[in-house]
């Protein structure tokens, strides 16, 4: 059976490859955007593009306009790849009426998402936390200062903070002394209305788990490890590779998805210290950057996410393919280059490297010969965005 499919977010690489994914199965894909044209929309898999208010700063327009767009094209599915489309057809979806969103219910991602309540929930269970102190309000944080360890993690109890004006940006910052934690209160105004935490800096590398789950059972997982991120001193995954999951992130993923009884897609992120410990992050309750390397090794999310028959046996996957983006991977050539702290050798390596990627498993995120345009369009906003 094939279903009339909106998908939000064109501007996203996950949405690209959410529409390659169910266009190439026969369904009809209708891409949403803030602009009249966009990456997935590129696609010739996208029946049509269609254009909604900012989500961000028009969040009550947004929803109208989705309520009017699944009316008028008899959508049977809407899938949200972003935290703050998740979060607004979480809370609305009452609304949009003979239309399937397959998102949790807005008790339960409110939870997930509120980083506050999420890491004090794990450590309840016996999942792996920075040790952390919870700030409440600035009163609280004047008793506690004096005993505070730098360096330290300063983090907001939601990454996107929805108001009735829209949503506020935050963000996570490192203070290395009471003076610089200060600064950083007095500049982020969302620190002093809201509540944050201060947590121990965990040096490590960063590592995930990507699942499927439906009342907290496991449909599918998967996981890869970063072999390049921009910026170069880690971030966005440029190049990965497809992995079997560290015995330890996948029971801690398994038993916070579980306890919470969480149905949809969920990445769960981790720190793993050097000695082999994965502390919590956060829980990202949306479709993930490299989607498409789950895609390429045999894990098609997509199309598990909306079948209604799931089976609850975890689907196994190809290790050691490779997913590029290539302009991505650029970009962070470039930061390489553009920084003083790294040697020349190093520069020179990394060149190579970037100019001799050549690896029989490796496949490109967005240039592929089958569905190019994306490319273009990628390319042609790279270029215009470098002029600016």
């Amino acid at each position: 059976m094939t279903n009339n499919i909106l998908i939000c977010d064109g501007e996203q690489r996950s949405t690209l490859a959410v529409t390659r994914s169910l266009g190439s199965k026969g369904h009809s894909i209708y891409i949403g955007s803030e602009t009249p044209h966009s990456l997935a929309g590129s696609s010739k898999f996208c029946k049509e593009q269609l254009q909604y208010p900012s989500p961000i700063s028009e969040p009550l327009a947004f929803i109208d306009k989705l309520k009017a767009i699944c009316k008028q094209f008899s959508i049977d599915i809407l899938i949200p790849t972003t935290d703050i489309t998740a979060y607004l057809l979480s809370k609305y979806k009452h609304e949009i009426s003979n239309t399937k969103i397959p998102i949790m219910d807005f008790s339960t991602l409110e939870m997930v998402s509120d980083k506050y309540r999420l890491f004090q929930f794990a450590n309840e269970i016996g999942v792996p936390i920075p040790k952390t102190i919870f700030i409440d309000n600035l009163p609280e944080l004047a008793i506690k200062k004096d005993s505070l360890q730098y360096p330290l993690i300063v983090k907001p109890f939601r990454s996107q903070i929805y108001t009735d004006t829209g949503f506020i940006h935050t963000q996570v910052e490192r203070a290395t002394s009471e003076a610089s934690l200060m600064a950083l209160i007095e500049q982020q105004k969302y620190l002093q209305e809201y509540p944050f935490m201060l947590q121990e800096l965990i040096e490590g590398d960063g590592q995930g788990m990507f699942l499927l789950t439906e009342q907290g059972n496991v449909v599918a997982e998967f996981c890869h490890k970063r072999i390049r991120e921009k910026p170069p001193r880690g971030g966005v995954s440029v190049l990965s590779e497809s992995a079997e999951p560290p015995i330890q992130l996948k029971k801690f993923s398994y038993d916070l998805l579980q306890k919470t009884r969480w149905s949809g897609v969920a990445m769960v992120e981790y720190k793993v210290s050097k000695d082999g410990t994965p502390y919590l992050m956060e829980i990202n309750t949306r479709f993930w950057g490299s989607l498409q390397l789950a895609i390429d090794a045999g894990v098609d999310f997509p199309l598990l996410l909306i079948q209604n028959n799931h089976s609850h046996n975890p689907h196994s996957y190809d290790k050691q393919i490779r997913l590029r983006w290539l302009l991505g991977d650029l970009d962070r050539l470039y930061l390489v280059w553009k920084d003083k702290q790294f040697p020349l050798s190093k520069k020179i390596t990394e060149s190579f490297i970037f100019f001799n990627p050549f690896h029989k498993r490796t496949r490109h995120e967005v240039n592929r010969l089958r569905d190019f345009k994306p490319f273009l369009f990628e390319l042609k906003k790279y270029i215009s965005d470098l002029r600016k």
